[in-house]
C-alpha cells in the first residue's frame, strides 16, 4: 500500500510501472525495502481488494480524521464547494455554467 501511494505522489498514474520501478534505488530507499512489488504483484492486490477491505480503510480514515482534529483541537469543519474556474473559448457545450 506504502509503495501505490507513493508512486501516486510521484506522479505515476498507472500500476503498470511499477514493474520498472522495482529497481529504482530511491523508491528503495524511500520505502526501506529490498525489494518492491512489481506491476503483477499489484494487480494481485487489487484483486483481492473487497467490500470488506474498503470497509476497513473506512474505519482507519476516520480514526485519523478523528485523531487529527483532536490534536488540533478543532470544533469546525469547513467544506468549500466552490467549482474551480475554467476558461472556456467558442461555443462549447455547457460554458454557461
Amino acid at each position: 500500500m506504502e509503495q501505490l501511494l507513493l508512486q501516486k505522489i510521484a506522479g505515476y498514474a498507472t500500476d503498470q510501472v511499477a514493474t520498472s520501478l522495482r529497481f529504482d534505488p530511491i523508491f528503495k530507499l524511500l520505502l526501506d525495502k529490498p525489494a518492491i512489488a512489481s506491476q503483477a504483484s499489484i494487480s494481485r492486490f487489487w484483486q483481492r481488494f473487497d467490500e470488506k477491505s474498503v470497509a476497513s480503510l473506512q474505519v482507519l480514515n476516520q480514526t485519523l480524521l478523528d485523531r487529527g482534529r483532536l490534536t488540533t483541537n478543532q470544533t469546525e469543519l469547513i467544506i468549500d464547494v466552490d467549482s474551480t474556474h475554467s476558461d472556456t473559448f467558442g461555443n462549447q457545450e455547457s460554458s454557461d455554467f
